[in-house]
């Protein structure tokens, strides 16, 4: 039986040899670890129109293992009409997260409004990104609270916003709780804290649920 220490061995080569032509990603257990967002923008220039989903695999940073990062991913993902989806802890050094192509109808967070300016800008934005972003309505942008209040950070916001399920549920709770729960978040003092928040925040409410600490509190 293969060990935890040997498959994290094996996807850190992997990582280190960048994805090959022939890999195809198609599962949580199975993601591609993009050397640079050179290398996720030309998968996607490849396969924006013929794939449904690619799992982006992130190495946490203490590793050294240099990958594609979570903004930059999104940048590339912008440029070609895609969005960043749920994403998931595999253990203390790895990440998965789920891209798919953008939804007609898909929430527009104030923070990929300005990101898709600052790609135009760049000359970086292609076709498809700019069709996605035409279909654009107000009614869909910048329309959950913690946007419009800032209580949480801007990256933070955007991966709370890129899970559908959580954002949802999140949107139906009380301003106090909302307020407690992203005070919370944002007052740990290492961001490896603040990380671990977020992910319990994005899970419990993914499950309709309260988070525990204040699942607790009210009882």
């Amino acid at each position: 039986m293969a060990t935890k220490a040997g498959s994290r061995g094996r996807q850190s080569r992997r990582a280190a040899r960048g994805p090959t032509p022939s890999h195809q990603s198609n599962s949580w257990e199975d993601p591609i670890y993009f050397q640079s967002p050179a290398a996720f923008g030309a998968w996607l220039s490849a396969n924006h129109d013929s794939k449904s989903e690619v799992f982006v695999g992130y190495f946490k940073k203490h590793t050294g293992l240099q990958v594609v990062t979570w903004s930059d991913a999104v940048d590339e993902a912008l440029c070609w009409g895609w969005i960043d989806g749920q994403r998931r802890r595999v253990d203390d050094s790895r990440l998965v997260q789920r891209f798919t192509p953008r939804a007609r109808k898909s929430h527009w967070s104030r923070v990929n409004v300005d990101k898709v300016a600052l790609l135009e800008a760049a000359g970086r934005m292609q076709e498809p990104g700019r069709a996605a972003f035409a279909r654009r309505t107000e009614e869909n942008t910048a329309q959950m609270s913690f946007e419009r209040e800032l209580a949480l950070s801007n990256e933070f916001a955007e991966r709370l916003t890129s899970n559908k399920t959580a954002a949802a549920y999140l949107k139906s709770r009380t301003p106090g709780y909302k307020r407690q729960v992203f005070h919370w978040v944002m007052s740990a003092k290492r961001l490896e804290t603040q990380e671990r928040r977020l992910e319990e925040l994005i899970s419990s409410s993914e499950n309709q649920e309260l988070v525990q600490k204040f699942k607790r509190q009210r009882s």
